[in-house]
């Protein structure tokens, strides 16, 4: 258990010092519902909420979660059967929003969450992706999605000020990439809004950039609070506004 509760407290799930008890506790006070109902709402919330900045501190929220709900589970469950089970389930099966108290059984995305807390190995967080945000351009679409994932590396990567200084220049190159994208598709279409758009755009990659430059003199083990929040709340917002837009004009030009 050693292992588990450094893990948990390296990624930010548990405070050091927090017992297993402790955490079992907190996690019914926080919530005051049952984990089957807090996967519930969270499986509800895009809808009843409506807004992209809630939605993604919800998703922030239920990756915190569902670690520490494998560690509520990890002392019960035996290690054969860490070793035989199988990989987690599709997004659309029925156990992916299950806790094992609610159906008796023991639901693989656990087995699988489990196994990373044992092993040490803990893989990047989940790539969260909502159908919402589709903006029905391929190219388009396809680079969001990865965007997506590079800031959710960069969140688990959080308390490791090194990680942090490899991850964001790729991150910031690749977003200058997408952005010239975008606006040669504006450009070749002729895009009324394409001004507004492309200063959205200077604006994001010169914060980042600003950014940057701290994190090389950043000599805190953590992350500054702020940017994880602020580029995957400024990104969500950026797609569900301005580039839904753009969206619906390339595709009233042909472009899929």
């Amino acid at each position: 258990m050693a292992s588990v509760r450094y893990l948990l407290v390296f990624h930010g799930v548990v405070d050091d010092g927090e017992d297993l008890a402790t955490v079992k506790r907190r996690l019914q006070c926080e919530f005051q519902k049952t984990p089957g109902e807090i996967e519930r709402l969270f499986e509800f919330a895009p809808t009843i909420l409506g807004r992209s900045s809630d939605l993604a501190a919800l998703l922030r929220h239920k990756k915190r979660f569902e670690r520490s709900g494998a560690l509520c589970n990890v002392e019960r469950i035996p290690e054969g059967s860490i070793a035989a089970s199988s990989p987690p389930p599709p997004a659309s099966s029925p156990h992916l929003h299950t806790h094992p108290a609610d159906t008796g059984e023991i639901p693989a995305a656990y087995l699988e969450e489990i196994r990373n807390l044992r092993t040490e190995h803990w893989a990047p967080g989940a790539d969260y992706w909502n159908d919402e945000w589709t903006v029905g351009i391929r190219t388009i679409d396809v680079d969001h999605k990865n965007l997506v994932g590079m800031i959710n590396r960069l969140a688990d990567a959080s308390v490791r000020t090194l990680a942090i200084r490899e991850l964001l220049p790729p991150l910031i190159r690749y977003t200058v990439d997408h952005f010239r994208t975008e606006e040669s598709m504006m450009a070749a279409t002729a895009y009324p809004h394409l001004e507004r758009h492309r200063g959205e755009h200077q604006g994001l990659v010169q914060h980042v950039s600003k950014v940057g430059e701290v994190i090389r003199e950043w000599s805190d083990p953590e992350l500054p609070d702020d940017l994880e929040n602020f580029l995957r709340d400024w990104l969500m917002n950026h797609i569900m506004k301005s580039d839904k837009r753009l969206g619906r004009h390339l595709r009233a030009h042909g472009m899929t």
